[in-house]
């Protein structure tokens, strides 16, 4: 405080410095290994205006908890988003650099000032443009806590102690107040919002000139039957019933839930063998699945792009292998093929060594870039590989990933965006080096980490996974079009700022399946194992399976 008015520009609080570092997190913004430098533009180009992320829109921030790790301990600074620093304004400026070129300093700084961003501070800068009228007498509070741990490794203990230490936030209400009504609701969007009565055709995406299109997807009439079972408006339940049986008149198939979500063949539709076989035999004899520079496409919105942009042919990451490895160990469970198993025990044993996720979405996204999915792909490939082999280190290597998939997802609440706790990154970069992802969230990448997290919690429950797959599901759910043409539809990307929404919207589809997982009504096939091992039996249905046993050969 001042005893007279002040023209205040800058009030430094807690500066930390770490003369070593190996490894950093700064949660939404920077993953930092060996002598990569903050600021850098391994995955975003130089001119960007988000390339440089010394001190940036507080909102760009997911958890507000930076880790430093160097090869003698961790230490980081956590603080509340919340606190208010001047009895009114909430989420003080924080500045990270590693190292401090900025300040010409070889030690890597984190730490909290005032005045705020964007108020009073221009991106970047430490000194206010805008100076803050301090009254005589009034007072300013900046608190934020100091972790070193001699023990940690990894700097995520900074991120596991912001947790243990402020909890989980809760998830955001529900826009309607229950699953079953946001069920009702969404069913707007295939009676409605995607639906082209001349055609009797749905769009399956909107707003996308290259990526929409129409067609009458066995899904959405699945969707529509399973919404009739569980939502009680008899009016909406006819008009789901109605729509399905018109679409399916078109399409065939039986009139029931499993043959429209399942067509043709049950079990190939649940595992099918020649997939798999493919999948391993375009695997490496190192258990690899690479990024392939040389790939051309002749349709979608890359086209005649240079793959080589992103990385180089042949790279290995954690995002190459995950997804690959998910559907062969998939496959194994259902089957029961211990042999599709054991083959795969070089390419879990070569995902153990990554550190961060990467290389999920390189369609687009460099082979470099921190990603949520790649993340999200472990988490299950490692629980699927518990689940077929009983074997307890896989469980724990999916926990592990689980937790390395937190610093991508907002876990503080905004009461103006009740859609941006549960928010997700997608990727610490940028689309083709220029599409920035810092602040926008991409929710169909957050449910694919939910619907793992799911999976994980029946389990391990060393960590709340359902309440935080629960608030990533409602976070899509907030992101939902309340009314309008495009009623129940949800962007690819929302802005973490401003709330501007991208131009291409999706159906309800991937929101009511992760709330479906949510309320018991999985979509995907479950598997019951029993018998002796060596002569198991894998007993895989659409249905649920109360209790199983066998007994000499029954």
């Amino acid at each position: 405080s001042c005893d007279q008015p002040a023209q205040l520009l800058a009030f430094d609080g807690p500066m930390l410095y770490a003369l070593e570092r190996d490894e950093a997190v700064f949660p939404g913004l920077e993953w930092l290994v060996g002598d990569e430098v903050s600021s850098n533009s391994l995955d975003i180009a130089e001119d960007h205006p988000d390339r440089v992320r010394y001190v940036v829109h507080p909102n760009m921030i997911t958890i507000p908890a930076v880790g430093l790790s160097g090869p003698s301990a961790t230490v980081g600074l956590l603080w509340d988003v919340h606190q208010r620093w001047d009895g009114s304004r909430d989420r003080p400026s924080a500045v990270f650099a590693s190292p401090d070129r900025f300040q010409n300093q070889r030690s890597h700084l984190v730490g909290l000032f005032l005045p705020t961003v964007p108020e009073f501070v221009d991106r970047n800068q430490r000194e206010a443009a805008r100076p803050y009228a301090l009254k005589a007498g009034q007072k300013l509070r900046l608190e934020a806590k100091v972790i070193a741990d001699a023990a940690a490794k990894s700097p995520l203990a900074v991120v596991e102690r912001w947790i243990a230490l402020y909890g989980l936030p809760e998830p955001a209400p529900l826009p309607r107040g229950s699953y079953q009504r946001e069920i009702e609701f969404s069913m707007l969007a295939y009676l409605q919002s995607l639906w082209m009565p001349d055609s009797k055709q749905w769009w399956t995406t909107k707003g996308n000139a290259v990526m929409s299109t129409t067609g009458r997807p066995r899904s959405y009439i699945a969707d529509l039957m399973l919404g009739a079972l569980m939502i009680r408006d008899e009016d909406l339940r006819r008009r789901c019933r109605t729509r399905a049986e018109e679409v399916r008149a078109l399409v065939g198939g039986e009139p029931r839930l499993d043959a429209q979500r399942f067509p043709n063949r049950a079990d190939l539709a649940f595992a099918d063998p020649g997939a798999a076989a493919q999948l391993l035999a375009q695997r490496g004899p190192d258990g690899a699945w690479r990024f392939d520079a040389d790939q051309q496409h002749d349709s979608g919105p890359f086209v005649g792009m240079d793959y080589y942009a992103l990385g180089p042919d042949d790279a290995v990451e954690l995002g190459t292998c995950a997804r690959q490895a998910y559907e062969v160990l998939r496959y194994a469970r259902i089957a029961g093929d211990q042999e599709a198993y054991q083959r795969m025990q070089d390419t879990l044993t070569l995902m153990k060594r990554f550190r961060v996720p990467r290389a999920a979405q390189v369609w687009e996204i460099p082979v470099h870039t921190p990603d949520l999915l790649a993340a999200a792909d472990a988490v299950d490939a490692f629980v699927e590989a518990y689940r077929v082999s009983g074997d307890r280190r896989w469980l724990d290597d999916a926990t592990l990933w689980a937790k390395r998939g937190l610093p991508f997802l907002y876990l503080w609440n905004d009461a103006e965006k009740p859609y941006l706790v549960g928010a997700s990154i997608p990727v610490f970069g940028a689309t083709w080096y220029r599409g920035s992802w810092f602040g926008r969230p991409v929710q169909w990448n957050g449910l694919r980490y939910a619907s793992a997290l799911l999976r994980l919690s029946e389990h391990d429950d060393s960590f709340p996974w359902r309440k935080l797959a629960e608030t990533v599901i409602r976070s899509a759910i907030h992101q939902q079009e309340p009314q309008g043409e495009n009623v129940a539809m949800w962007p690819d990307a929302i802005s973490a700022i401003d709330g501007e929404r991208s131009d291409w919207i999706f159906g309800p589809h991937e929101i009511l399946l992760a709330v479906w997982k949510l309320l018991g009504r999985d979509q995907e096939p479950s598997t019951t194992i029993v018998g002796p091992r060596g002569r198991q039996l894998h007993v895989s249905t659409f249905g649920k399976i109360d209790s199983a046993a066998h007994q000499g050969t029954t």
